[in-house]
């Protein structure tokens, strides 16, 4: 029986074993992060499960190797090959889903605010010092002609800096705002910055969400590479609407 969505944080709702934005639900396009009670992303099986609960389980999949960089590739047919090294997605076909793997770094979705094109990106530490959110808004004029104005972003689960701690080295990589300092130590909110950087890059703070959930808290409901240590992970993944 499906259960009654549960606020989760701003922007964001919980139900049925999927982490959802509320502006994507209402332009109709398919999407979610998957969490613990879907499985582990990594089995093919539970994959092609997740999309058809979705309601696109007829769309082929792409997914990459990721390499925690800032590489995009547009997908410009709906026949998925060698999957390539890269973090993200970019796509205006309505015969495709897109896919990145996360289990603490951020699944970024980001999207033209009328649907017509969408990307999903995965970015941990390495890859938001790289850039990807910026990278990734510059994906959309690229390959689309779509400025920074016309975007929308949600940020996804991934860890909080009530867990993140990380050495100096790791620190000075980002913006002071980002860093917490608590009894000697840095905790990284890589959700902060990656909103700070997604404004620099030209969207409107009011168009971008950033989900509040901890995946290495909520051990229950998140699989956590920082946590376990296993090679568990969830899924972001996105369609466009056929309405749109």
């Amino acid at each position: 029986m499906s259960s009654a969505p549960v606020k989760s944080s701003i922007g964001w709702t919980s139900s049925d074993g999927f982490f959802r934005e509320e502006r994507l639900v209402q332009l109709g396009a398919p999407h979610g992060v998957t969490t613990r009670a879907l499985g582990n992303m990594k089995d093919a099986k539970l994959r092609r499960t997740v999309l058809q609960k979705a309601g696109i389980g007829g769309l082929p999949l792409f997914l990459p190797r990721q390499v925690h960089g800032t590489g995009i590739e547009p997908i410009e047919n709906a026949e998925p090959k060698e999957a390539p090294k890269a973090d993200g997605w970019i796509f205006r076909r309505k015969d495709v889903a897109a896919g990145v793997y996360a289990a603490d770094c951020l699944p970024i979705f980001i999207w033209e605010r009328a649907g017509a094109a969408m990307g999903v990106f995965h970015s941990g530490w390495r890859g938001t010092a790289a850039g990807m959110p910026e990278a990734a808004c510059a994906a959309f004029r690229k390959f689309y002609g779509f400025g920074a104005d016309r975007l929308c972003a949600a940020v996804g689960p991934h860890i909080g800096p009530c867990c993140y701690k990380v050495g100096e080295d790791v620190a000075r990589k980002f913006d002071a705002a980002s860093v917490r300092r608590r009894s000697g130590a840095s905790y990284l909110d890589l959700g902060a910055e990656a909103e700070l950087r997604l404004v620099r890059a030209g969207i409107a703070q009011e168009n971008i969400s950033v989900c509040e959930s901890c995946t290495c808290c909520e051990s229950a409901t998140f699989y956590s590479f920082r946590r376990q240590k296993e090679d568990c992970r969830m899924m972001a993944f996105c369609a466009l609407s056929h309405g749109s």
